[in-house]
């Protein structure tokens, strides 16, 4: 079978990928990691090392060894390694040589059919036509050179023709460069529009210097005191910038972290918020907006105009990217989990296809002994949507390994063949003509101070928002936006559930070190009817598709609270494993279901004896348990485990356990029973669940700290409560 090999040389580190007709993977250019870092170094026999031998001896013989190089391209003057001259073709071809000859070895000796080297799409033609020296030097034949840009654009779309005139931009944030350019589809290819733009010197590393400077503040200024002439504090300063590079990805995950951190007198705890690391950030991403701005001008394009934003770069990952952009720009954000690798594995899917076709034509030969470059870019002047073809886009279908498609904004994978999914989950099933896109369709702000819960009504035309620390439930008008009243609670509000009938709400307090209420207003005239005590620690509240029976769980009781919701009174309480988080009926009303935190367990009761009846583990810590309308699954949201649980309703065993992120708090199906809605905390998102493949499908950015999900009757809305940005969500499912 030929192969394509897609190679990233990279400012700070170098990566590469293997395309193999079904599928592209990433090569490992490590022992420890799939990328090597961009460093060549001379020895004293004139040998050239590159990567992570080069950057150990770089260690102990600096002066040998250079980074950065492939910022000197088209620069005359030579580099000097151990008293010999090298020009930056020769260096970064040292690179490509090293890449080439791991890739022969992981595939028993054999040379790739075709190689794709990639660049920035703003390099002129001078930097170009150097770039295309280096497979000549590092005698790699069958090869080209395409921008990232296009090659990104083929990790997302690949194995088919994109709709014609489809209009994509992609963010390309790296360690130390921005790079954004517009392109648009040929129907059996792509072509870049306008002119590319960049910020040379912004990326990651900025990112790094700011976690270094709230280090800095934590510390007292202990950080800025060093003394870098002494070695010990030397040492300290080298160890206190890898801690920024620790706490900037684990801030990329989490909302908050703490580090020990080692100074010279001694060691310290620091606590650092993803807050404060994205208000620290902001201004650095200011430029790269901008930049967007001029290259959507230079396409003579509008960000309405746009399909999608498309991320690469591994500084992309940080949530606060894709937010912002969204945000500015109106338009789904599309990124996978490790950014950094969509260039390199793109290209590599373009390399196959490149090597399927000399295969096809056994008389064609493509650029042997030399790279073919992309289009000429025109002049910095010219304006008006200028278009320069480039290359197909790949025949070889991508399936990322290990990772999924995350989408923020509003459009979805629009074909089943999207690489949505983990390669190391089960491909989706034949559709069945039900389609998994949320669309993000709106987002409400200054609904109350800590929205957790939010509720649709039965006829969808109604949102019921509490906020625990402003006293108060907002009933929003779903066509609208518009708040139509504000009802003010005697306790702070919580959680909500609307009645089948539509006729009254249902609002939990949460005030501490008393017993909570649980709150039954008229939703017609917005008026208090009843206050029924339910605990002191009540979490969402569940009502029969009867209307007959609500229960409440009381996370300290351990128990449930079980309210008449007709009569208003409560009768009642089902003791139950400790830490009841979240319960649901089944459709006939005879059976439910309740997770308990503490012992990880979902309680099988039964409603008309009010007694616990069976119980089945499932992942740790579950808050959550829905059922889908037809009553045959079940789901558990596994807060500890970031995992969901998917159960069968009559055998009570768990037929499914998917990983879905960090601590996901809340999940509701689908009209359907399909598809299965959730969010997870930690992550900031909504994620779409394919409960027939088990597979997440797709995954939305919403707000900061998403608390509470609620799908209207048709399933074709969904509202998420984002707790500590203060808004709703609003999709549209698809």
């Amino acid at each position: 079978m030929t192969y394509g090999l897609g190679i990233d040389v990279g400012t700070s580190f170098t990566a590469a990928a293997l395309g193999n007709g079904t599928h592209a993977e990433m090569l490992p250019l490590s022992d420890v990691s799939l990328v090597t870092p961009s460093v060549v170094f001379a020895d004293p026999d004139g040998v050239l090392l590159t990567g992570e031998a080069a950057a150990r001896r770089a260690e102990r013989e600096p002066a040998r060894a250079v980074r950065e190089f492939k910022r000197r391209l088209g620069d005359p003057t030579p580099i000097v390694l151990g008293g010999r001259e090298y020009s930056p073709p020769e260096l970064i071809a040292a690179l490509v040589r090293d890449v080439v000859d791991t890739a022969r070895q992981v595939t028993g000796g054999r040379d790739p059919d075709a190689v794709v080297l990639t660049c920035p799409a703003i390099w002129g033609p001078y930097r170009l036509e150097q770039f295309a020296e280096v497979s000549a030097l590092a005698e790699v034949e069958h090869c080209r050179v395409v921008t990232e840009p296009e090659a990104a654009a083929a990790f997302y779309l690949p194995g088919r023709s994109p709709a014609v005139g489809r209009l994509v931009a992609v963010y390309d944030l790296g360690g130390t460069t921005f790079d954004t350019a517009v392109l648009r589809s040929t129907g059996d290819g792509w072509e870049l529009l306008g002119d590319p733009e960049g910020v040379d010197g912004t990326g990651g590393v900025d990112f790094d210097l700011a976690v270094l400077g709230l280090l800095d503040e934590r510390l007292g200024g202990a950080v800025s005191r060093l003394d870098r002439t002494r070695p010990e504090q030397a040492a300290a300063l080298t160890r206190l910038r890898q801690d920024a590079v620790r706490l900037k990805e684990s801030l990329s995950t989490e909302t908050e972290t703490t580090l020990s951190v080692l100074l010279p007198d001694g060691p310290s705890e620091v606590r650092l918020t993803r807050a404060e690391f994205e208000d620290r950030i902001s201004p650095v991403l200011e430029p790269t907006i901008e930049a967007m701005h001029r290259a959507l001008a230079s396409a003579g394009l509008s960000p309405s105009m746009l399909d999608t934003i498309l991320l690469s770069g591994g500084s992309s990952r940080i949530p606060l990217v894709a937010r912002r952009l969204a945000k500015e720009f109106a338009r789904p954000v599309r990124t996978v989990a490790q950014p950094e690798h969509v260039v390199a594995t793109g290209a590599a899917a373009l390399a196959h296809a490149d090597a399927a076709a000399r295969a096809d034509e056994p008389g064609r030969t493509v650029g042997a002994g030399g790279a073919t470059t992309p289009g000429r870019r025109p002049d910095r002047g010219g304006r008006g949507g200028s278009a320069r073809p480039v290359i197909a886009a790949a025949a070889a279908l991508l399936t990322v390994l290990s990772v999924g498609t995350i989408w923020f904004g509003v459009a979805a994978p629009d074909s089943p063949d999207d690489p949505a999914i983990s390669a190391s989950s089960p491909r989706p099933a034949a559709d069945t003509g039900t389609s998994a896109g949320a669309h993000l369709t709106d987002v409400l702000p200054e609904v109350g101070d800590r929205p957790q819960g939010v509720a649709v009504s039965p006829d969808g035309t109604r949102l019921w928002v509490p906020s625990l620390l402003s006293g108060e439930v907002r009933v929003i008008d779903t066509t609208t936006g518009e708040t139509q009243e504000v009802i003010t609670t005697p306790q702070p509000p919580q959680y909500v559930v609307v009645a089948p009938d539509g006729a009254r709400a249902f609002v939990t307090t949460m005030a501490e070190g008393v017993t909570n209420s649980l709150l039954a207003y008229d939703t017609r005239t917005f008026t208090l009817l009843a206050t029924i005590a339910v605990g002191r620690t009540p979490f969402p509240p569940s009502i029969s598709l009867d209307g007959r029976v609500l229960w409440v769980p009381d996370h300290s009781g351990p128990s449930i609270v079980v309210v008449d919701p007709v009569a208003l009174r409560s009768y009642g309480v089902i003791d139950v494993d400790p830490a009841p988080r979240g319960v649901a009926f089944m459709p006939d009303g005879r059976t439910g279901f309740a997770v308990a935190y503490e012992s990880g367990v979902v309680d099988v009761l039964d409603v008309t004896q009010a007694r616990v009846v069976d119980r089945f583990p499932v992942g740790p810590g579950p808050v959550a348990v829905a059922l889908s309308r037809d009553g045959a699954i079940g789901a558990t949201a596994d807060f500890d485990a970031g995992t969901v649980s998917l159960f069968d309703t009559v055998s009570h065993e768990v037929v499914a356990t998917v990983p879905v992120g960090l601590r996901p708090r809340s999940l509701a199906f689908g009209a359907d029973g399909r598809y299965l809605y959730l969010v997870t905390e930690g992550d900031d998102t909504f994620t779409v669940l394919d409960t027939v493949t088990h597979t997440v499908v797709q995954t939305v950015v919403v707000g900061q700290q998403p608390w509470s999900v609620t799908v209207d009757r048709r399933g074709e809305h969904a509202w998420v409560s984002n707790a500590t940005d203060d808004t709703v969500t609003v999709l549209s499912l698809n």
